[in-house]
């Protein structure tokens, strides 16, 4: 009997504290919550049936009116049509003096399952013919190693 009478004298107290926790805990939440929404003089998100609705300003001047456009002068017309683009010479050998190499280049595209086309032999320098020329002033141009 007397360890029961030890834990009921001890759980009260700590049971009463928790309470008082919770208690302050919730009604700091309520009344920050309030605060809040006193302190505003309007609600955060504005009701649509209060909104008011104010028509744009009208431009000065006279009003047109149907079919009584007129143009005032002659409108050039610039064609849009775009010319032929110049097209920077595709390369035809590689030289690299240092190692005595002299290659012809292969100008390769696109085969027909949409694939980039490579040289079957890895000896053989080709080209891209849809890419960038090595003198273009934009566009990637680069090496696949193999």
């Amino acid at each position: 009997m007397m360890m029961h009478r030890w834990n009921t004298q001890h759980r009260l107290p700590r049971t009463a504290a928790l309470l008082v926790v919770a208690a302050l805990t919730l009604s700091g939440c309520t009344s920050a919550a309030q605060g809040t929404e006193a302190e505003s003089a309007e609600p955060a998100v504005p009701d649509a049936r209060e909104a008011e609705v104010t028509p744009a300003p009208q431009p000065p001047g006279p009003s047109p009116t149907p079919g009584t456009a007129s143009i005032s002068g002659a409108v050039p017309v610039q064609s849009a049509e775009l010319g032929q683009a110049e097209r920077a010479p595709a390369p035809t050998r590689v030289t690299y003096p240092g190692i005595d190499a002299d290659i012809r280049v292969h100008a390769h595209g696109v085969s027909a399952d949409g694939q980039m086309e490579i040289p079957d032999d890895a000896a053989v320098a080709a080209w891209y013919q849809y890419g960038s020329a090595p003198a273009d002033e934009t566009g990637g141009s680069g090496s696949v190693p193999t």
